[in-house]
Order: C-alpha cells, then structure tokens, then sequence
C-alpha cells in the first residue's frame, strides 16, 4: 500500500525552472514597508505572501494555499494565523495547516513553504533556495545604509524599458557619447534645487560619494556650466 502523499503548495516534480539563480539573499523590501497585513511579493518568480507576526517578526509564506489555488495574500490575519480566503485552511508563521474547516483533523502533511528571512540594515532579505543552505552564506555588507551621515531613499519611478533599451543600443552602436549627452540626461535634476538634493542623496546610498561628485563636476564643466 502506498503512503499518503503530502498535501503542500510546492511538489516535487511540479515547479517551475528558477528564472534566476535562487541560492542566495534577496532584498525583498525596506524594513519599514512590511507590517502586520499580509502583502504579496514576487521573488525570481515564486510568489511569497508576508507579514509580522504580533511579536513583529517577518514571516514569508508561498502564495498559494496548499489546498486550493488560492493566494493566501488575499486572506485574513488572526493573530499569527493566516487563514485562506476561499476554503478557510489556517497556516502557523512556520507553514504548517494548524486548522481545517469542517473537519476535526488536518490533512497529512498540509502546508506551505515558509521561507528563511533576515532583517539587517533596513532591510528585508528572503532565500529563495534550499532552506538550510541559507545560514551558510553572508548577507552583503551595506553599513552605510543605517549608518550616520549618510542618506537613503526609496520609492518608485515608472520608465519605457523598450525606449530606454532602444537608446542604450544606440549609442553602443555609435560609441560617441559627449558631455553634453550626458548632460541632457541628468538635466531634469538640476534644474530644481530639491531634485538636485534628491539625486546627491541618491548618489551617496550607493556608498561612493566622492565619484559621484567628480563624475558631475566633471560632466557640467564640459558642458560649458559650474556647479555651485
């Protein structure tokens, strides 16, 4: 007689290719982004739901009931509990079905895949491969993330990825790049002294401030102008 087979979101024989590669850290999101209701993510294709649970710990979930094809990001919080919204399976912050309506036992093996996470330098970061792999590798090192005189921002900026691509290419194509192309990019950010702000800011999140202030010294001097 064959054994029961085990009633998870994830089955062998049934994923997916990973798009990318997946042993390794992930930035998921800022720390301060995640809260207590449950949002869904994307991460090299697998899709996550996450929340903190009442003691603020960062749980990561697949999105995807284990028992029906159902996102559980579009379910209900209770406590540490996730409930599915359409056929009411209850999850613990580890996976695992803890309740099942309308029966007194829970399925063998019910559950989903509960994903490693860290939360270090403002920071969100899952692991997207094999669970216990992920203790054997180092997060970057990113001090000057929370780090004092330094500045981070964030947010969300929409671009045509085809025209941005169509110029890439040519440019590539005719290898001349003057001072003054360069230039007409960053023209926006000049012209507005709190958008100059924002771009220093930017400049210095990616830890190298001194080559972001000589690259533009640099550039608005061939073009014929003088930074302040």
């Amino acid at each position: 007689m064959k054994g029961a087979t085990a009633m998870t979101a994830i089955r062998p024989g049934r994923t997916r290719p990973a798009i990318a590669p997946t042993d390794c850290w992930y930035v998921l999101a800022p720390s301060e982004s995640v809260g207590r209701a449950p949002h869904a993510y994307q991460v090299v294709g697998l899709p996550l739901v996450v929340f903190r649970t009442v003691a603020g710990q960062i749980v990561a979930l697949h999105d995807r009931c284990a028992h029906r094809p159902y996102p559980l990001s579009a379910g209900r919080l209770d406590g540490d509990e996730l409930s599915c919204g359409l056929c009411g399976f209850v999850y613990g912050p580890d996976g695992q079905c803890v309740r099942v309506p309308t029966q007194a036992h829970v399925p063998v093996g019910a559950a989903v895949r509960a994903y490693p996470i860290r939360e270090e330098q403002g920071l969100v970061w899952v692991w997207a491969g094999e669970p216990g792999r992920a203790w054997l590798h180092r997060l970057p090192d990113l001090p000057w993330l929370i780090a004092d005189g330094w500045i981070s921002v964030g947010g969300e900026q929409t671009f045509n990825a085809q025209e941005l691509q169509r110029q890439g290419a040519a440019r590539a194509l005719t290898g001349d790049i003057t001072a003054q192309d360069l230039r007409a990019e960053i023209e926006p950010f000049l012209t507005d002294p709190a958008a100059r702000v924002e771009m220093a800011s930017r400049a210095r999140s990616l830890g190298r401030p001194d080559a972001a202030r000589a690259l533009a010294s640099l550039i608005l001097s061939e073009a014929g102008d003088k930074t302040s």
